[in-house]
């Protein structure tokens, strides 16, 4: 699957762009909204923002490409996928598993991604007296979807369901 890998870059590249453009619109210092009552008030300079939020990005980033090397190297026999006996039964079929496996931890790295965005865009509306936008109901339905997403899982190994 194209789309996943696709999404996860796009996903990533409007988090950079997110992320730039706060940091130049917002003002020294960035205000961060915490719900515990010891954290209100806290801030943030500018320059920390900015980078403490592109390492976040890129360890994450890193830790979602290295998931999907270690499954590959996970051997066919201790699979963790639905009709193990299926995937092994054919060597192309364990070729199109590992793909399906690769794709799917890239359609979680898109999730992690819009989360991200999410945050950014909570801290944006903080900052900003003139934009808001409710994210609470962006963060329900990312947890819905990525529910979906994990659900989704077990559909896309069961051989029923097989397109490839």
């Amino acid at each position: 699957m194209f789309i996943t890998k696709f999404l996860w870059i796009v996903t990533g590249l409007v988090f950079l762009g997110f992320l730039t453009l706060t940091n130049m619109q917002l003002p020294d210092p960035i205000k961060l909204d915490f719900e515990n009552a010891d954290l209100q008030g806290l801030s943030i300079r500018k320059a920390y923002y900015f980078y403490t939020g592109l390492g976040i990005f890129l360890l994450i980033s890193w830790l979602i490409v290295l998931w999907g090397k270690l499954l590959g190297l996970v051997p066919a026999s201790r699979l963790l996928v639905p009709n193990r006996t299926f995937w092994n039964s054919e060597p192309d079929l364990l070729k199109i598993c590992r793909k399906r496996q690769l794709d799917w931890t890239k359609g979680v790295g898109v999730g992690i991604n819009i989360f991200l965005i999410f945050n950014l865009l909570s801290i944006y509306t903080y900052n900003d007296p003139h934009f808001y936008i409710p994210t609470v109901w962006l963060y329900v339905a990312l947890g819905l979807a990525f529910i979906g997403w994990i659900v989704g899982y077990f559909f896309a190994f069961n051989p029923s369901y097989s397109q490839d």
